[in-house]
Formats: structure tokens, sequence, C-alpha cells
């Protein structure tokens, strides 16, 4: 829910961002995806799901590469 939340609020902002190819904007998005996974472990079942989902939507919206999520 919170990686749902945080791509509703920005996804103009993903948008703009991606064409200009702004690597900062890169970076705070793939911190966010990591936090939201990060707490969706502590969830349940159903949270997990759920960020996931929208951690996908966030790669895709915003370009994210496999390295650019920090461990």
């Amino acid at each position: 829910m919170r990686l749902a939340r945080f791509a509703h609020a920005n996804r103009a902002s993903f948008v703009s961002a991606e064409r200009s190819g702004r690597a900062s904007d890169r970076s705070r998005w793939a911190g966010q995806v990591a936090a939201g996974l990060r707490a969706a472990v502590s969830g349940g079942e159903a949270v997990v799901a759920e960020e996931l989902r929208a951690a996908a939507r966030l790669w895709v919206v915003s370009g994210l590469r496999v390295a650019d999520i920090p461990a």
C-alpha cells in the first residue's frame, strides 16, 4: 500500500522524469521501492502481493532497472 500511494501521488513526475532521464528521481524511486518491499514483508500475504504489484507498476512507469534498487 505504501508503494501504491507513492506511485499514485507521483505519477505525473514519473512520466516527465522518465522522458528527461533525471537520475536523482530514479534514485529516489528506487529507494521507495526498496523501502516498500521491506515494509511489505512484515505486513502479511495480501500486503506483499499489493506492494509487489505497485513495485512492478513503478518499475515500468519510471524506467527503473534492477541495479537501481538498493539492497
